[in-house]
C-alpha cells in the first residue's frame, strides 16, 4: 500500500491555443495494452489527477479535431511529490514538459516598519 510520503498530484495544463485530449496508456501485467478516458482540455484548462505511487505514466495527446493520430506520444517520469506538466501545440506536434514552480514569495516586504499596538486599557475600579 501506498503510503501518504509516496503520493502527489499531477497536474496537465492546455497551455495552447487549441482544444486538446489527453489519455494514458497502461500495458497490464499480461501485456495487454489499455487505454484511459480520454480527457478533453479547453485552452488554458487543467487535468489534475491523484497519483498514489511514483512511477512512469505513458500519455497520448490529440488534437480534438484528429482524434486517429497522436500529436505526442511519451512516457513521463512520476515523483513522489505533486507535478505539474504544460501541454503546447501548434496542430502539427506537441511538448509536455514539467513546469517548475517559483518558491513561494513572501507577501510581506522585508523593511516594514514595525507596529506597535497600544496598551490594553487598565480595568475600572
Amino acid at each position: 500500500a501506498a503510503t501518504p510520503a509516496s503520493a502527489g498530484w499531477v497536474t496537465f495544463k492546455n497551455d495552447s491555443n487549441r482544444e486538446v485530449v489527453v489519455q494514458e496508456t497502461v500495458v497490464g501485467k499480461d501485456g495487454v495494452v489499455r487505454r484511459g478516458v480520454p480527457r478533453r482540455l479547453l485552452p488554458g484548462e487543467t487535468l489534475r489527477e491523484f497519483q498514489a505511487v511514483p512511477g512512469e505514466k505513458r500519455i497520448d495527446v490529440y488534437d480534438r479535431l484528429v482524434p486517429t493520430k497522436p500529436l505526442y506520444s511519451g512516457k513521463l517520469t512520476l515523483k513522489a511529490d505533486n507535478q505539474t506538466f504544460s501541454i503546447a501545440t501548434d496542430g502539427k506536434a506537441a511538448t509536455v514538459v514539467p513546469v517548475v514552480l517559483k518558491e513561494a514569495v513572501s507577501a510581506v516586504p522585508l523593511n516594514r516598519p514595525t507596529v506597535t499596538p497600544p496598551p490594553a486599557p487598565t480595568p475600572k475600579k
